[in-house]
C-alpha cells in the first residue's frame, strides 16, 4: 500500500465510542477514500427504488401480491404493503404509508441514507462506514427484531388494507 492509500484509509471522524480506561478506543463514524466511479450496482438499484416512489402513483388495491409469506402461507408478512407504502411516501402521505406498513417510514429513511452514502462513494470517491459499539449493535438488533414483530402483528390483526 502507498502512504497516500493508508492515510486515506484510516481517514475517520472524531467521533470516538466511549471506552473504559486501558481499551482502546475505536471510530463510530469512518471515511474512506475509493476509487470514484467504481460498484455502480447499488446507487442504481436504489436510485431505481427512490425514483419509483416519486414517479408512480399511488393506489391501495393489491394487483399483485409480491409478499412470498403471504402466498405460501396465506397470512400477511412483516413487508407486506411495504411497497405501496413507498409509493405513498414519495408523494408525500406518510399516515396511509405507516397505515399501509408502520416499519415504512424508517425503511424509507434508510433506503435515502444508503441512497446519499453510495451517491457519495460513486461520484465523490467517499464511503461512509459507520461501526456502533457492540452493545449499541446489539441494541439495534433487538429494536428491529421488535419492530418487525409488531409489523407483522399489525398485518395479521389489524391493518386495514391487507
Amino acid at each position: 500500500m502507498s502512504p497516500d492509500t493508508l492515510a486515506a484509509d484510516t481517514l475517520a471522524a472524531d467521533t470516538l465510542a466511549a471506552a473504559p480506561r486501558g481499551i482502546e478506543r475505536r471510530p463510530i463514524v469512518r471515511i474512506r477514500y475509493v476509487t470514484p466511479g467504481s460498484q455502480p450496482g447499488l446507487l442504481i438499484v436504489l436510485s431505481a427504488v427512490l425514483l419509483a416512489s416519486v414517479t408512480i402513483p399511488p393506489f391501495l388495491d393489491t394487483p399483485l401480491g409480491l409478499c412470498l409469506i403471504r402466498f405460501f402461507l396465506g397470512i400477511p408478512g412483516p413487508g407486506c404493503g411495504m411497497t405501496r407504502a413507498f409509493l405513498f411516501i414519495g408523494h408525500g402521505d406518510l399516515l396511509t404509508a405507516w397505515q399501509l406498513n408502520p416499519n415504512s417510514v424508517p425503511v424509507f429513511a434508510l433506503v435515502a441514507a444508503l441512497w446519499v452514502n453510495e451517491a457519495l462513494r460513486f461520484f465523490a470517491g467517499r464511503a461512509v462506514t459507520v461501526t456502533p459499539p457492540v452493545a449499541l449493535r446489539r441494541a439495534l438488533y433487538g429494536v428491529t427484531l421488535l419492530l418487525m414483530a409488531f409489523a407483522w402483528i399489525y398485518n395479521v390483526l389489524w391493518n386495514p388494507w391487507m
